[in-house]
């Protein structure tokens, strides 16, 4: 199912953005890492429980703040897509997922540091050094 990917592709060059496929040596290295690290590689939010969670449907709009200027790898459930892409932003990341399909989708870093997952109930998950970030955002609401 590439739909996703091509999405993610036109959208990034309709409004200019910095995204590149991972290669897929890369791309199978970070799937592990993460499945090492949660327990599962494919709809993690239903296998690993988060350490924090909100629910909220503009939820993914928050996920650019935690990210900021660093560059980070957005991702699909692996049964719907298994292609990687690098964002080169938050900011880019937030225009990306604006001018896209409404999907559930999975953020992390190269290091697989951090999960962050935005599902199709609208809850945004964050495992890892994300935890922190989400648990700060959900006393604030």
């Amino acid at each position: 199912m590439r739909w996703l990917l091509d999405d993610i592709l036109a959208v990034s060059r309709q409004c200019d953005l910095e995204v590149r496929l991972l290669a897929a040596a890369d791309r199978d290295r970070l799937r592990e890492r993460v499945g090492v690290r949660w327990g599962a590689s494919s709809r993690i939010w239903e296998r690993a429980p988060g350490c924090e969670s909100v629910q909220d449907e503009d939820g993914w709009q928050w996920i650019s703040g935690f990210v900021g200027a660093r560059p980070c790898i957005l991702f699909f459930n692996a049964d719907e897509e298994v292609e990687m892409a690098e964002v080169s932003s938050g900011d880019a990341l937030r225009s990306l997922l604006a001018n896209s399909y409404h999907f559930e989708f999975y953020v992390t870093d190269v290091d697989a540091s951090y999960l962050i997952c935005f599902n199709h109930h609208d809850f945004v998950i964050a495992w890892g050094t994300a935890c922190p970030w989400l648990r700060q955002l959900k006393a604030a609401l």
